[in-house]
């Protein structure tokens, strides 16, 4: 999967109205959340069981009613336990209006990173708390003239989340965000390269670190390895064209930078659980 494939849930499109909600449930192909990161500013609420979000690799343990906040360019994934949940990204660039002194003030510095919303809502019912589901039960409805009144909710939200202090001054040093930044850009271009030959020699030259340091940075923000990711990523695609039935095996490892079959074999079992012709027979398809 390409980066931009993995961009593409949370990337507007052009005249595509920049508030989308997203309902997640055992059934769902992104069920469990890989590490990524996007533009908008994201908001998670859980319907029912336990959910464990990580932001920049900090554990967020999270139970039925928790609402959880994700700053814009922030690396995070989900693992959730008999959990239903679901969120909403906002572009915050829909909050540039003909008023962009408003914009300015308190919707740039959040982009930018220089202003940050609290991971967790203080639990227990607050008015912050009753706008935010107000605001998931506009999407889900989308009666008429449902933008308006999301936009209108929008404002209050952000207006409760300022007044209370959910949102301050980042407290992330500068070099966290650095770091940051590094691995967010090394995410960016493994996922865009995951199909040529990827070494930690070669991610340190893309990023002119040290291959410790870049071993060390990234499993902080992620929770796993460069090659680890690099796997993830591979093995990813390479169940989806598993199940098109139209490549063997070999091919298709091949084609996503598998060049050693015993090393594809040894991986695709460690993230699957199964071997590749386990995995396609349970599909119901006979290819080598």
């Amino acid at each position: 999967m390409k980066y931009k494939d993995l961009y593409k849930e949370n990337q507007f499109e052009e005249g595509e109205f920049p508030i989308r909600l997203k309902k997640i449930d055992s059934t769902s192909s992104e069920y469990v959340i890989n590490s990524h990161w996007h533009e908008e500013f994201e908001i998670l609420r859980v319907l029912s069981g336990e959910l464990s979000l990580f932001v920049n690799n900090d554990l967020h343990k999270l139970k039925t009613g928790d609402i959880a906040f994700v700053n814009c360019t922030n690396v995070h994934r989900t693992e959730p336990k008999n959990c239903k949940y679901e969120y909403i990204d906002i572009d915050l660039q829909i909050m540039r209006t003909k008023l962009g002194s408003i914009y300015q003030k308190y919707f740039m510095p959040m982009q930018s990173c220089k202003l940050s919303a609290i991971p967790v809502l203080p639990s227990g019912k607050s008015a912050t708390s009753a706008a935010i589901n107000n605001l998931f039960t506009i999407l889900s409805e989308k009666k008429d003239f449902y933008e308006l009144n999301l936009l209108s909710s929008l404002y209050g939200i952000f207006e409760l989340m300022f007044k209370n202090n959910y949102i301050c001054e980042n407290t992330v040093s500068r070099k966290e965000i650095k770091q940051s930044a590094v691995v967010s850009n090394l995410m960016h271009w493994i996922e865009d390269k995951y199909t040529d030959t990827i070494t930690l020699t070669i991610l340190a030259e893309k990023a002119q670190l040290n291959k410790n340091y870049i071993c060390k940075i990234f499993k902080e923000s992620t929770g796993k390895t460069p090659i680890e990711y690099v796997n993830e990523i591979r093995i990813k695609n390479v169940c989806k064209e598993l199940e098109t039935g139209k490549k063997s095996i070999a091919q298709i490892a091949s084609d996503n930078g598998y060049k050693d079959m015993s090393y594809f074999c040894k991986v695709f079992k460690k993230h699957t659980g199964i071997t590749a012709k386990k995995y396609i027979s349970q599909l119901g398809m006979d290819i080598e």
